[in-house]
């Protein structure tokens, strides 16, 4: 009773062990709505679901069942008051298991570790011991999710340049790329060069012309342009066109003049979206008073994008 109105005070839902129990069983194999239901109870139960989690994520046969799991847990853990050091002990064989989902699963919620040292040697311990290429590749960007791209990641990275699969190459390109190194950028141009044949083929060229924008060297230009005018590259088309954006968006010097070039962009359909991301994140009242304007015009074609950034920006803005 006592544990009752702790959890009552605290705002938190309390779920008896009989309750936990049902919320398994549904997680497991109840309709689509008792699944969905289910994660969203128990991620606000806080840390008496943990174990529960942990043991779905471990022993379910089901990978499915396995994966929203998964989801919960993370849900879970974004709350900095449900994570506590232990936890990362009890996720490390997880993230270390030759079960893809279990260890994708595991990884999801270690990332959320930042604060912790443990939490990024549990992950470059998967980037470099796991066998699927892709499990890799995306633990590369959890990497980059825990560290914040800490330079400090730089030389560990740099070693995964010369890593067997490309993919492992190209997300570390990137990564690199956002810390401010170029390390990688022979590579991705050598890629983006290539004729284009299947759809592996477009991914990589997606995945190669995401990292040359992150690199943001002009020296990419001329194979991401070739690839921009062509319909031969599938969404390596898209791809391009935005790295070509994150290219010219990097060589401009000061911070107004990225503001005016970004709130343009606004009215093309096309960027908007990409625009409208670089503006929240780089919000002040320069940012709010260029936009202003924008919204204050009701023949400016960007009008409502510019709006939607602007109630974002004012509601984070002292």
């Amino acid at each position: 009773m006592q544990l009752f109105f702790l959890y009552a005070f605290l705002g938190v839902p309390f779920l008896s062990a009989s309750s936990l129990a049902d919320q398994r069983r549904f997680l497991i194999s109840g309709s689509a709505q008792e699944q969905q239901q289910s994660m969203a109870a128990l991620a606000k139960v806080g840390r008496p679901a943990v174990p529960l989690l942990l043991e779905v994520i471990r022993d379910e046969k089901d990978p499915m069942a396995k994966a929203r799991a998964g989801s919960a847990l993370h849900e879970l853990f974004k709350n900095v008051q449900n994570r506590a050091s232990e936890d990362l002990k009890m996720l490390s064989p997880l993230a270390n298991s030759a079960d893809g989902v279990v260890a994708d699963a595991a990884l999801e919620s270690v990332a959320l570790f930042r604060e912790e040292p443990e939490a990024r040697i549990i992950i470059r311990k998967s980037i470099q011991e796991k066998r699927n290429e892709m499990l890799r590749a995306k633990a590369i960007g959890w990497l980059a999710v825990v560290s914040n791209y800490d330079p400090a990641e730089a030389g560990f990275l740099q070693g995964l340049l010369a890593d067997e699969s490309e993919i492992v190459r190209i997300r570390a390109a990137y990564s690199l790329g956002r810390m401010g190194h170029r390390d990688g950028l022979p590579l991705l141009i050598e890629i983006l060069n290539r004729v284009p044949d299947q759809s592996r083929n477009w991914a990589l060229l997606w995945e190669a012309a995401s990292a040359a924008g992150a690199i943001g060297s002009r020296d990419a230009l001329p194979a991401l342009e070739k690839i921009a005018k062509s319909n031969k590259y599938g969404p390596a088309k898209a791809g391009a066109k935005m790295a070509i954006k994150e290219i010219e968006l990097k060589g401009i010097a000061t911070r107004e003049k990225q503001l005016i070039f970004l709130a343009k962009l606004l009215g093309n359909p096309y960027y908007a979206r990409w625009a409208a991301g670089h503006l929240l994140d780089m919000p002040g009242h320069d940012t709010i008073a260029i936009l202003n304007p924008l919204v204050e015009d009701p023949h400016n074609p960007g009008r409502e994008a510019a709006s939607r950034v602007l109630s974002a920006l004012r509601a984070e803005t002292p």
